[in-house]
């Protein structure tokens, strides 16, 4: 038979066919705005039977071939999704909170409407307590969807994602990329005052024991995992996904857009690694998790501590089937309690411990999460105005006010110890800068002080105020913690 000529191509403008090649990908994939390239919605066979067979040189350049940070994307989408859906229920609008969303519409709405019905009877005073309530709706929705979008790790706002905006966001993300290989080399000497935290709350005893074997363990130096399921789930984001720097310093999770973004994730990477930053927190992290197993199966063995396992969400019921699992499995692992998760009868508690490590381990190494960072950082230029600014409100958050909360000589005796490692950390950066370290008590306090990040708002404030008015009341221009600044740097990041 003769061939069959080809239809013409059509005569269509770029946005037309822009339009078209989206339904297409929209019809194959199955995707949802937000949604990532894991999230696809036809199954495997469906998959196969729609694909498009596709020269792979036509698309090298757009495909991502970095194997961690693909996984690392799958964690930061599939996880959260996973958590939220099995809170509020399944489906899309399970983790998207939609039953939340609109409850709290709802419950405005009444208000709203017995407020409209009392102004249409002639009560015109009640129109500025309606505008307000009104105005007090819009906020709290923004507030609940930003937490949400920040949970599900979809905070980029669309406007970004135009081809015309992309130069300008690689432009702020290479910015902040630079600014951490630039600025964070001596991170790991001012990070050592974290240690005076951990320490205070379980012993000096107990922290040698937790970092010998989280330091030099055959088992760290050779698989890279210890053998402790708590200090396991305490170190797993960290191994993974430097979850902790990742959060102070507002680098991306490998996403890049040009070049120029690319190479300057790389470059921030690679220093971090060598500066021994990542390594730091992973082990922190694992000490902490090893000493908060032990702290817990203690409780457990004893009978106490019901109280503090209830702050973490756990019910009575819950408690007494912990103490019978524990009594059960855990053993004494060199001198600190292993609970042996991997035993458990009972998937729940498991999740329940699992989630205490987390949480416990980001308290005692703090390290900030979705609610510890003001609404304007949810934005890009925010992000980047704001950069290392989360740490200083993270420690206010979890470490500050609850050291000003808690009784006892146990905050004096971290206070203390924080100030003087503090101290040590300025004796040995100035003698690293090749200056002579002061010999003044005022200036060794101050830098003592700026060091342990424990002042929390108030030393930024201060630092703030000097960048405005040029009265410095602490006589320094340059902030210990993190990276050296002047005052443009001081009120729009280290970018400035």
């Amino acid at each position: 038979p003769a061939p069959v000529e080809p239809k013409p191509i059509p005569d269509l403008d770029d946005d037309k066919w822009y339009e078209i090649a989206n339904e297409i990908y929209e019809r194959v994939t199955d995707m949802h705005a937000g949604d990532l390239h894991f999230n696809t919605g036809p199954s495997g066979a469906t998959m196969f039977k729609q694909r498009v067979d596709i020269a792979d040189s036509f698309v090298d350049a757009y495909l991502v071939k970095d194997w961690e940070s693909l996984m690392e994307g799958y964690v930061k989408s599939m996880a959260p999704r996973t958590r939220l859906a099995e809170r509020f229920g399944e489906g899309e609008g399970g983790y998207n909170m939609s039953e939340q969303f609109r409850k709290v519409k709802e419950s405005y709405a009444s208000q709203i409407s017995a407020l409209d019905q009392k102004i249409s009877a002639g009560d015109a005073k009640l129109v500025k307590q309606r505008d307000k309530l009104v105005k007090k709706q819009a906020s709290d929705l923004r507030d609940l969807q930003i937490m949400r979008d920040r949970l599900l790790n979809m905070t980029q706002e669309p406007s970004w994602m135009n081809p015309e905006n992309r130069g300008i966001l690689s432009a702020l993300r290479a910015a902040r990329s630079w600014n951490i290989a630039t600025m964070l080399s001596n991170v790991l000497i001012s990070s050592i005052p974290d240690l005076a935290r951990t320490i205070t709350y379980h012993g000096a005893g107990n922290f040698v024991k937790a970092f010998t074997r989280s330091a030099f363990s055959r088992e760290l130096r050779r698989l890279n995992m210890p053998k402790s399921d708590m200090a396991k789930m305490a170190s797993a984001m960290e191994r993974t996904s430097a979850y902790r720097l990742s959060m102070i310093s507002e680098v991306e999770d490998g996403i890049t857009y040009t070049r120029a973004d690319k190479y300057a994730h790389m470059v921030a990477d690679r220093v971090v690694t060598i500066s021994g930053m990542k390594h730091w927190n992973s082990m922190q992290k694992t000490i902490a998790g090893h000493l908060i197993g032990d702290k817990i199966a203690n409780h457990l063995l004893k009978g106490t501590g019901r109280s503090e396992l209830k702050a973490l969400g756990f019910t009575d019921g819950m408690y007494d089937e912990a103490v019978k699992q524990a009594k059960k499995f855990a053993y004494d692992d060199d001198g600190l309690m292993n609970l042996n998760l991997e035993q458990w009868e009972s998937r729940q508690l498991v999740e329940m411990m699992e989630a205490a490590a987390i949480k416990e381990a980001d308290k005692l190494v703090v390290t900030p999460g979705v609610g510890d960072k003001p609404l304007f950082m949810t934005t890009e230029m925010g992000r980047t105005l704001g950069q290392f600014k989360s740490f200083i409100i993270a420690a206010t958050n979890k470490m500050t006010l609850p050291l000003l909360q808690e009784k006892g000589i146990r905050p004096w005796v971290e206070i203390l110890a924080q100030v003087g490692l503090g101290a040590a950390v300025y004796q040995l950066r100035e003698q690293i800068a090749g200056r002579e370290p002061s010999d003044d008590p005022k200036t060794v306090m101050i830098a003592a002080v700026e060091n342990t990040g424990i002042a929390g708002y108030g030393l930024e404030l201060m630092k703030m105020g000097k960048a405005v008015t040029g009265l410095d009341p602490l006589g320094k221009e340059e902030d210990s913690k993190f990276y050296a600044r002047g005052p443009w740097g001081t009120l729009l990041g280290p970018s400035a």
